[in-house]
Order: structure tokens, then sequence, then C-alpha cells
């Protein structure tokens, strides 16, 4: 099960985006910035929670938002893919 967010959506660094639930465990996923407008979710996640696990860099991802702040500053709140994997 996946629950997303709306579109247009405005969420402050921390604050819960969507919630993932699987067998073992609900986790919630939490913005990594301050001020990030939901732009797009993935209807296809919604209806196949599977892609998540499957296919992230592709056909699982959750959301698109829209972020005005320093990317360069806040850059270090996003995992590289070695620590996305590790997750």
């Amino acid at each position: 099960y996946v629950d997303l967010p709306t579109v247009g959506s405005v969420f402050h660094k921390n604050e819960v985006l969507c919630t993932l639930e699987s067998v073992k465990a609900v986790e919630e996923v939490l913005c990594p910035v301050d001020a990030a407008e939901v732009l797009e979710t993935n209807v296809e996640v919604r209806e196949t929670p599977d892609l998540v696990n499957l296919d992230p860099e592709h056909d699982g991802w959750l959301l698109r938002m829209h972020y005005e702040g320093d990317i360069e500053a806040d850059g270090k709140n996003f995992f590289t893919e070695e620590e996305y994997r590790k997750a």
C-alpha cells in the first residue's frame, strides 16, 4: 500500500510526504527540504506498490516536487545511490 500526497500540497522539512506499507512494516517518507510543492504523483505506484522495490529509479518513483532552495546546501539530506541501496 502506498499513500501519496495531493498534487499542490506543500511540505516542510521532516514532515511526512507519504507512507509505504508492506507485510513487514509501515515506513514514512519525510520531506528532506523546506517548502517543497508536490507537482505530480505516480499513479502506477498506487496501483502496483511493488514497483517501489522492483524499479525505484524508473517506474517506482513516488512523486515530483518543486523546490526553490539551495540544492548545494540541502543536498546532504538526499541519499546517494549506495546509501539508498543500504537503507
